[in-house]
This record gives C-alpha cells, structure tokens and sequence, in this order.
C-alpha cells in the first residue's frame, strides 16, 4: 500500500534507490504529493500521542528529524495538540 511506503520513506526504511524512485513520484503527481503531506502529518501525529513502536520512535527521531524543517514541523503540531488539550479542559469544545 503507498501509505506504508511513504511511512517506510520517513522512518528511512527504504534503500537508496527506492527512495529516490518514491521522490520523483512525489515530485510528478500532484495527489501522490498531497497523500504524502497527510502521511507525514498523521506520523508526526503518532509520535506525539506515544502510538508507534519503541523501533519507529527511534526511526523517526534519528530519521526524519533530521531538518530544521522537520523540527518545525513537529513544534507546531507540538503546539496546536497541546492548545486542543487546553480548549477541551476548559470546555470550549
């Protein structure tokens, strides 16, 4: 399934070559682009919430937070989880 491929392509288990190959699909199609922004958002998800395995917390930690982008990436979503915690204690949701 190509969700689980682009997950594998975050968490670094793919090779080289495969890679590279899901890059320049990713860079060709439009929805193939979208369905990978989803993927990673929904992994940085599962690493915020604590739900993937000891094994991809460390992949993703020594993989994918590899850039400064990255790091950005996780910060926010970091930020707006915890601002939805806050609004929900407080019954605005």
């Amino acid at each position: 399934m190509i969700d689980e491929r682009i997950k594998s392509y975050f968490l670094g288990n793919l090779s080289e070559a495969e890679s590279i190959r899901l890059e320049i699909e990713v860079a060709e199609n439009e929805e193939l682009f979208e369905l990978t922004e989803i993927v990673e958002v929904e992994l940085i998800d599962d690493y915020l919430e604590g739900s993937l395995s000891s094994s991809n917390m460390r992949k993703f930690e020594t993989h994918y937070l590899t850039t400064t982008a990255r790091l950005e990436k996780l910060k926010f979503a970091h930020l707006f989880l915890a601002g939805l915690k806050r609004q929900r204690n407080l019954g605005e949701f």
